[in-house]
């Protein structure tokens, strides 16, 4: 997988994310991964940003 490098041969980028997913993948081959556009009124988008929103908020809330 070219040593986890992108096409300018740059560390990738979130690489402990992409390798939590290949793990989960081997795990489960149904498992897909999809770009989807922020902000672009896709029900499920708008609801998982809400709720990444909240846990800011609470982790914040639960450091100070």
């Amino acid at each position: 997988r070219n040593a986890w490098r992108n096409s300018s041969k740059k560390p990738v980028a979130n690489q402990d994310l992409w390798m939590l997913i290949d793990e989960l993948k081997a795990i489960r081959p149904r498992v897909s991964v999809e770009h989807v556009a922020g902000h672009s009124g896709i029900k499920g988008n708008e609801h998982s940003d809400r709720l990444a929103t909240q846990a800011a908020v609470d982790s914040k809330q639960t450091l100070s």
